[in-house]
């Protein structure tokens, strides 16, 4: 029997990011945490991933990190899933620190008046919440860090997504958070997956 598009994400998560220019679609009403998505064909080589809050036939668990406009979001990653979604990042900054094995992760962005990125204002706010003391200087992939100076963040969109380590005892799995690009209009995948934190 031939694997769902939902398994063989779920079996190898990097090697089909890498295969495959993957949308990803958070229309729904999702909550921040525990949610259940599905990965789906919708037409040739058009594969977009969703949430399904209804659950279902081939669904699986993951986390997800919403993003609001002059927000912070953040959870904690844990063992009840190996996956993490959040939507792509299109001038925000997403931190990730703490142990490895339930990181705190966010999805921060702010606007400053002329409706640019205010990097300062989010880069406050990492501070803030990443008690350096207690959780370590987090790894951050701000703005710059994507988009090329002077070029458009809608044109350079980052998709992050995290995946725990399928090896070694259920206890001791680790988190690890990649970054990739793909360009959506010709269906190619521009950037693959790269661990950044």
């Amino acid at each position: 029997m031939a694997q769902t598009l939902s398994q063989a994400f779920l079996s190898s998560p990097i090697k089909f990011l890498t295969k495959f220019a993957v949308s990803m679609d958070f229309s729904q009403n999702l909550h921040a945490g525990l949610q259940r998505f599905k990965v789906e064909d919708q037409l040739q080589n058009d594969i977009v991933i969703s949430g399904a809050p209804a659950g279902g036939q081939d669904t699986f668990p993951a986390y997800f990190l919403p993003y609001s406009d002059n927000t912070v979001w953040q959870i904690r990653l844990g063992s009840d899933a190996d996956i993490m979604f959040t939507p792509a990042l299109t001038g925000c900054s997403f931190f990730v620190g703490g142990k490895r094995k339930n990181p705190m992760i966010s999805h921060m962005n702010f606007q400053d008046e002329s409706g640019g990125i205010d990097q300062e204002r989010i880069d406050y706010n990492a501070q803030s919440l990443f008690d350096h003391a207690i959780t370590g200087i987090p790894s951050a992939l701000r703005k710059a860090d994507y988009v090329p100076d002077g070029e458009s963040a809608q044109d350079h969109r980052v998709y992050v997504i995290g995946i725990r380590e399928k090896r070694g005892l259920a206890s001791s799995k680790k988190w690890r958070m990649y970054r990739m690009k793909h360009d959506p209009m010709q269906k190619t995948v521009s950037e693959p997956p790269n661990c950044f934190g």
